[in-house]
């Protein structure tokens, strides 16, 4: 069925997800190829939910959150958490944003 096939992901479109990640995130952990089964499933379901996301503003806004990137604490996402549907969600809904974490530290200043 030429549906089904055009939501499958490939190898070559794994493939340059992947580097869209090590392009956008060079302080990132490195992802090897071939994924684990976990995140290979969990990214196949990404892409198939989506086959025309925009992984290179999804890898974009990562390198951006001090929390994400590792510049805040010592802990970074990677690709393997990044492609978890809880985790996706959040990075795409903002949670991770900057300006969100300032407001909400502020917020919970206040009701201390």
């Amino acid at each position: 069925d030429k549906e089904e096939d055009k939501n499958r992901l490939t190898k070559d479109i794994t493939e340059k997800i992947v580097d869209l990640y090590h392009t956008n995130n060079n302080n990132l952990p490195i992802v090897r190829i071939p994924l684990s089964k976990i995140s290979s499933r969990n990214l196949r379901a990404r892409y198939k939910e989506n086959p025309n996301f925009d992984w290179d503003s999804y890898f974009k806004k990562v390198q951006l959150s001090d929390f994400l990137s590792g510049r805040s604490k010592d802990w970074n996402a990677n690709f393997h958490w990044l492609v978890r549907p809880t985790n996706f969600e959040k990075v795409i809904n903002g949670e991770y944003d900057e300006i969100k974490r300032f407001y909400y530290a502020m917020y919970v200043r206040r009701r201390g």
